[in-house]
């Protein structure tokens, strides 16, 4: 799995220096394949490689204020090379989490804004192909849930989430952390290739890697667990809801498509913003924002093309957090692993 990876990164670099030679920018290209060529960007342009100095208070904590998509730091534990996931802390302002993918340890790491180490712990579980990580509220307890969903040769019986009490800075660091539920669960159509999910509305959301094909890229299903009714001794059942919409293939995708078997714009993460009824998707070259409409379900809403609020260069791009109504968090695979901020407009 990490030689597929890493031989598609290359190829990946190399259809960006063809396509920066030919003329032809990410930037300013249509999305390849999984979601929308509409833009709304008033962020894109403003972005700069400096943090802001105006601060905000969140429960008492001061955290940086984002008026413009920023780099804010490069994650620092030497550990985190292959970032697969990442989710903000719901009860430690300031602070996100994140995790390495297959190949791994079972750890979980946490990191301030700016990327410098707040602890790390050892989970009780198997680390067999680890993809993303969410946050949610439960019961008045919050947890965090990640996902071991990976199966680029869909050879596995199952797939399992790990629901894990969120850590606070007065848990020990490098500490075992057992899961608090363990969840495993099929997909009704056979195994699937998922690096992004999301937990909202008592649903946990699962979106499949498809394979790229002669033909080209295939469309990412969409797929639903329901979280009151998972048992955690049993096999659950995740159920096929609908397709992601494709949109243009631009000249960079079809390089990267037929070179590689790369689809630059399938989803490698995905988190939703409950209070502002949104979700966000990060692909290998852009972020884009799913809103949700008043009476809407999320399976309709993820059938209408979503948003491009930013797009990116980042190497390997597949993990995305959000700070519910101030930014949205992306970084990469690869050390120094990049720690990107874009603000969720309008600020609060």
């Amino acid at each position: 799995i990490h030689t597929e990876a890493a031989h598609a990164s290359s190829e990946i670099a190399d259809v960006t220096q063809l396509q920066s030679d030919t003329g032809e920018t990410s930037n300013s290209s249509p999305a390849s394949s999984t979601m929308s060529n509409t833009s709304e960007n008033p962020i894109q342009s403003k972005q700069t490689d400096s943090s802001v100095s105006q601060n905000r208070l969140n429960n008492g904590v001061k955290l940086a204020a984002l008026s413009a998509t920023t780099k804010t730091g490069e994650l620092q534990h030497s550990a985190l090379s292959e970032v697969s996931g990442m989710t903000a802390a719901l009860k430690t302002p300031g602070v996100l989490f994140a995790i390495n993918d297959s190949g791994n340890s079972p750890v979980l790491y946490a990191f301030s804004e700016q990327g410098n180490h707040k602890g790390s712990w050892t989970i009780n579980a198997q680390n067999r192909d680890w993809e993303d990580m969410s946050s949610m509220w439960l019961d008045g307890k919050a947890y965090l849930v990640i996902g071991d969903t990976g199966d680029n040769l869909k050879a596995h019986r199952y797939s399992t989430l790990y629901f894990i009490e969120e850590p606070t800075p007065e848990i020990k660091t490098n500490a075992i952390l057992s899961p608090a539920i363990i969840r495993q669960f099929v997909f009704e159509d056979g195994p699937r290739n998922v690096e992004a999910f999301g937990v909202i509305d008592e649903s946990i959301y699962l979106i499949s890697k498809e394979p790229v094909t002669a033909a080209g890229p295939s469309a990412s299903r969409i797929y639903q667990l329901p979280l009151r009714k998972q048992i955690s001794d049993e096999q659950q059942l995740a159920t096929y809801v609908g397709t992601l919409p494709m949109v243009q293939i631009t000249f960079e995708s079809r390089l990267a498509a037929a070179l590689a078997g790369v689809d630059l714009n399938h989803i490698t993460a995905l988190e939703f913003d409950a209070k502002n009824n949104s979700a966000y998707l990060l692909t290998y070259r852009h972020v884009l924002r799913v809103k949700r409409l008043a009476n809407q379900s999320w399976v309709d809403a993820f059938s209408a093309p979503g948003v491009r609020i930013h797009s990116h260069n980042l190497e390997q791009a597949e993990a995305l957090a959000v700070s519910s109504g101030r930014a949205v968090w992306i970084s990469s695979e690869n050390r120094p692993a990049p720690l990107w901020a874009i603000p969720i407009q309008p600020l609060l």
